[in-house]
């Protein structure tokens, strides 16, 4: 009897993900896509940015996690199908989540040059 996969579209959702993370990556370092565009802000402004990159990845993620973990330990008593739909749904908002966070920090590091 051969298992059915109930997670496909999260398997998709995943690699596509990871594809247009590799892909921005690879047109920064063919020079596709300009590096150092930040370079023109001066000093203060820079560190802005950079600190708001920081803060938004020190908050994203323990915030994508915490949502997950919440979420699924609401419905860990429920039928399977309340807790299949959930964790589908949880880790789709998981993973845009996270993926927020992966460009925002190749834009940051790509865009200030180092």
């Amino acid at each position: 009897m051969k298992k059915e996969n109930k997670l496909t579209r999260q398997q998709m959702i995943y690699w596509t993900l990871l594809l247009v993370t590799a892909a921005t990556i690879a047109l920064f370092e063919t020079g596709v896509l300009p590096k150092g565009s930040l370079e023109c802000y001066d000093g203060t402004t820079r560190y802005i940015i950079d600190t708001i990159v920081i803060l938004l990845t020190i908050g994203l993620i323990p915030l994508a996690a915490k949502k997950f973990n919440k979420s699924i330990e609401k419905v860990k008593n429920c039928d399977d199908d309340t807790l299949l739909n959930t964790y589908r749904r949880e880790s789709e908002i998981q993973l845009a989540l996270l993926f927020v966070v992966m460009m925002i920090n190749i834009g940051a590091y790509y865009g200030s040059g180092n």
